[in-house]
């Protein structure tokens, strides 16, 4: 595949993102089988990622939104929503939908945040993750993969610690 003008090369075709797409939902769809689900994507970056997942899952599912803004110099500043979510979260199944988690800082933040709402359950989807965000890693479903040349060596991880360290379960 030749890249578009601008673009140095093409990591992954169009095929492939959307066959892991496909291969995430089932994931998802698996583990929530039986219940509704409720997406939650963190504006802006996780719109087109969201919607591409959203038609791909299975089970029944609502979409709300939320956006953040960092904050400070240097590392890991401030992090806060700028636009909250629209309805509240308690008692449901909540999977929080990102582009990219870098270092993990924001997603922490947002995940300890959603937490305190006292959701059923709480998760979270990536398209990717970054270098940094090692540590953290195994709480998220990645779509991409751990390195950003090859999408075979792309896993899903989906566990039930994920659940545990950051929701209450009922």
């Amino acid at each position: 595949m030749t890249a578009p003008p601008g673009i140095e090369r093409v990591l992954f075709t169009e095929e492939q993102v959307n066959h892991r797409i496909r291969e995430v939902a089932a994931e998802i769809s698996a583990k929530y089988d039986g219940r509704n689900l409720k997406l939650i994507g963190v504006l802006k970056g996780a719109v087109f990622f969201l919607t591409a997942l959203a038609r791909a899952i299975e089970v029944p599912l609502e979409i709300d939104f939320l956006a953040i803004s960092s904050f400070g110099s240097g590392g890991p500043g401030m992090v806060r929503i700028a636009k909250d979510l629209d309805h509240p979260i308690q008692d449901q199944d909540i999977l929080l939908v990102e582009d990219i988690v870098d270092t993990g800082f924001t997603t922490r933040y947002l995940l300890q945040t959603l937490a305190g709402r006292e959701p059923r359950s709480l998760g979270i989807c990536s398209c990717s993750t970054g270098p940094r965000a090692e540590s953290c890693r195994s709480r998220w479903i990645t779509v991409v993969s751990r390195s950003p040349t090859d999408l075979s060596s792309a896993a899903v991880w989906i566990s039930s610690s994920a659940i545990v360290i950051w929701a209450t379960s009922r």
